[in-house]
């Protein structure tokens, strides 16, 4: 996993959610190829309130490995990741929620 920018804190992050970066990380190492990589954009911000980014209890990523450039949108492949991703978390308590504003390019 990437960090995009310096910007990205991540000290302020609840350990739980340390847990569920391992599990995203499981999952798209072993689902990306070489040379494509899942982008961390947000973890703790505080500035964010009301949000759970401000508690520490959230994170934003994004990957262009699966986007199709020619329709200007993700494969179907990335619902099949994130769909792995819920069965592992949301049954120990996370949501794992793929918005439609993180669906374009980095």
């Amino acid at each position: 996993m990437k960090i995009k920018r310096q910007g990205v804190v991540l000290a302020g992050l609840k350990p739980e959610m340390y847990f569920a970066l391992g599990v995203m990380d499981e999952f798209f190492l072993r689902d990306l190829h070489p040379g494509q990589e899942y982008v961390l954009t947000c973890a703790f911000a505080p500035r964010r309130y009301p949000s759970r980014h401000a508690q520490g209890l959230a994170v934003d990523g994004r990957t262009l490995a699966y986007f199709d450039w020619q329709t200007g949108r993700h494969r179907e492949e990335l619902k099949t990741v994130v769909a792995g991703i819920r069965a592992r978390l949301n049954p120990v308590g996370y949501d794992v929620i793929l918005e439609p504003d993180e669906l374009g390019p980095a």
